[in-house]
C-alpha cells in the first residue's frame, strides 16, 4: 500500500508565522545518534508552544488546542528560556551540548541551537519531520528510514477535531476557499523546516529525499510547496487537499508529488555498516558534563526549579477544584474496565462528571449512575443529600461519533449530580458506579473533593459565559 506523507499540514497551521527549524543527525547502526538543532520562532508563537501540554515535539505542534490556560504575561526574555526549557526537556534525549537560546538582534523572534544525544531514532522528540521517522528492517537485511502516514497517527488532536468539526463540508469554494488560501498563504510566509540524514551505511535507493551523497539524504518543506500544494485542483475542487492532509478524507490521494516531486512514499534504504559512525558513550558522558555547567550558569536550572514548583501547586489546585480519582488493583484487575479519568467541574450547585473508560465498550449512547457513598472528610454521610442518587442518567460516546452510529466502542461516559449539602460539608467524597448494560458495570471513588458554595461556582460559570 502506497505511503504518503499526510502530517504536514497539522503542523503547519501551529508551527508558522516564519518558523525555520532544521537538524542534522548522525545515525550509529544500533539507531542511537546525535542532531543538531537550529530554529528560529516569533515570540508570541513560541509563548503559545510554551503554554501547549506536554514536551515532545508532536505535542508542539499536534493540539494547539490544548494549551495549559495560563494567563500569565511573560517578557521576551523569559518567552525565551521557556521555549529553551521545552526543547531540552524533549523526550528520548540523554544529553545536550553546545546550547545556545535568546532574542534575535530586533527582538522579535526566539532562536534555539544545540546538538543532542539520542539512544533510539524512533522515539525522538526534537524535530517535527524527526519524530515521524519510522524505521524497519527489509529481507535481506537492509535498513529503511521512512515517514509515517496520515494513517498511521490518526488519533492527531487536530485531525479528529477537524472531522468533528465537518471534514469534508468546511471550506468548499467560494469565499471559505478565498479565506483559507489568504490565511494560509499569510501563515506560511518564512516557513521552512528542513532534516538532514548522515545514514550508517550506503544508499540502495530513495525516494523523495534529496541524496548528498552515498550516505546523505535531505529533506525540506517550505510555505511555498504547501500553497503549491493547496492550489492543486483536485477533482475539479480546489483547496480540499488541505482538508484531505489534516485527515479529514478517509481515501487520500497522493500529494507527495506536488511536495517533493515524486508520487512516491518518502523513504531511503541503506545497506548498514557495523562500526559506529561515532562513539556514543563517551560524547555522552563529555556532553552532561558542559551540560550540568550550562543549565547552572544559564540560569535553566532556577527556571525548571520554580516551574516544577508552579506546576505541583496548579496540580494540587486541580486536584482540589476536580477530585481525585482513586483507581485500585481490584479496578483494573483481570482485564476489566475501569476509569482511566474522571474529574468535575461545579455550576450553581451541580456537579458535572466527565470521565475517560480504560478501553472502549459495545454499548448504546445511554447508561445510568449509582452513588453509593458520599460522605464529608469527617465521615458524615451526605448521600442523601444527592437527589436521585441511586439512578441518575449517563450519556456514553466514543472519541469522534455519529449519533447515528450505536456500533463503535465507546470511551467517554459523563452524567451530573445535584446535591444540597450541609453547609459545614466543604470536602466530599464519592463512590460508585457506572452502569452500561446488564453485564457492565463501572466502578468508581472520588476522593478530597473540594465542595464550591452556589454562589462561588455561579461567579465560575459567569467567566466562562
Amino acid at each position: 500500500m502506497k505511503k504518503y506523507l499526510l502530517f504536514l499540514l497539522p503542523a503547519v497551521l501551529l508551527y508558522s508565522c516564519g518558523i525555520q527549524m532544521h537538524t542534522t543527525m548522525t545515525l550509529n547502526p544500533d539507531m542511537s545518534g546525535k542532531t543538531v538543532a537550529e530554529e528560529k520562532i516569533g515570540v508570541d508563537l513560541a509563548q503559545v508552544i510554551v503554554d501547549t501540554k506536554g514536551s515532545d515535539a508532536k505535542s508542539l505542534y499536534s493540539n494547539p488546542f490544548g494549551g495549559t490556560g495560563d494567563t500569565t504575561s511573560m517578557t521576551p526574555n523569559e518567552v525565551a528560556m521557556a521555549y529553551a526549557s521545552k526543547m531540552l526537556s524533549a523526550k528520548g534525549i540523554d544529553a545536550w551540548k553546545d546550547v545556545e537560546y535568546g532574542l534575535t538582534a530586533g527582538g522579535d523572534t526566539v532562536y534555539f541551537k544545540g546538538t543532542a544525544y539520542f539512544k533510539d531514532l524512533t522515539k525522538l522528540g526534537v524535530s517535527m519531520l524527526d519524530s515521524m521517522i519510522q524505521v524497519s528492517k527489509t529481507a535481506d537485511g537492509d535498513i529503511t528510514l521512512s515517514f509515517k502516514t496520515g494513517n498511521d497517527h490518526k488519533s492527531d488532536s487536530l485531525s479528529a477535531a477537524m472531522s468533528a468539526l465537518g471534514g469534508k463540508s468546511m471550506f468548499k469554494g467560494g469565499v471559505w476557499t478565498a479565506m483559507m488560501h489568504c490565511y494560509m498563504a499569510a501563515m506560511m510566509r518564512g516557513f521552512e523546516v528542513s532534516s538532514t540524514y548522515h545514514l550508517p551505511g550506503k544508499i540502495i535507493s530513495s525516494s523523495n529525499f534529496i541524496r548528498k551523497d552515498e550516505s546523505t539524504v535531505a529533506i525540506s518543506i517550505t510555505g511555498d510547496q504547501i500553497i503549491k500544494l493547496m492550489d492543486a485542483p483536485k477533482g475539479g475542487n480546489n483547496n480540499m487537499a488541505l482538508m484531505q492532509l489534516m485527515g479529514a478524507s478517509s481515501n487520500p490521494n497522493s500529494y507527495n508529488s506536488f511536495l517533493f516531486g515524486q508520487d512516491k512514499p518518502v523513504e531511503v534504504t541503506y545497506k548498514p555498516d557495523t562500526k559506529p559512525q561515532f562513539d556514543y558513550d563517551k560524547e555522552v558522558a563529555e556532553a552532561k558534563k558542559s551540560y550540568t555547567a550550562f543549565r547552572k550558569k544559564s540560569g535553566i536550572d532556577k527556571y525548571d526549579s520554580v516551574q516544577a514548583v508552579i506546576a505541583a501547586q496548579k496540580e494540587e489546585e486541580a486536584e482540589r477544584e476536580h477530585g481525585k480519582l482513586v483507581v485500585t488493583a481490584k479496578d483494573s484487575a483481570n482485564g476489566k474496565v475501569y476509569f482511566k479519568k474522571l474529574s468535575i467541574d461545579q455550576f450553581y450547585g451541580t456537579m458535572t462528571f466527565s470521565g475517560e473508560l480504560s478501553r472502549g465498550v459495545n454499548a448504546g449512547y445511554s447508561g445510568y449512575v449509582t452513588i453509593t457513598k458520599a460522605y464529608t472528610d469527617k465521615g458524615v454521610s451526605v448521600l442523601d443529600s444527592i437527589q436521585g442518587h441511586d439512578s441518575l442518567s449517563a450519556f456514553i460516546s466514543p472519541d469522534s461519533y455519529s449519533f447515528t452510529d450505536t456500533t463503535t466502542a465507546k470511551k467517554k461516559v459523563s452524567f451530573s449530580v445535584v446535591g444540597n449539602f450541609p453547609e459545614d460539608c466543604k470536602i466530599l467524597n464519592l463512590e460508585g458506579r457506572v452502569v452500561i448494560d446488564a453485564s457492565t458495570s463501572i466502578p468508581f471513588k472520588i476522593v478530597n473533593l473540594y465542595v464550591k458554595p452556589k454562589e462561588e461556582s455561579s461567579e465560575d460559570y459567569d467567566k466562562y459565559k
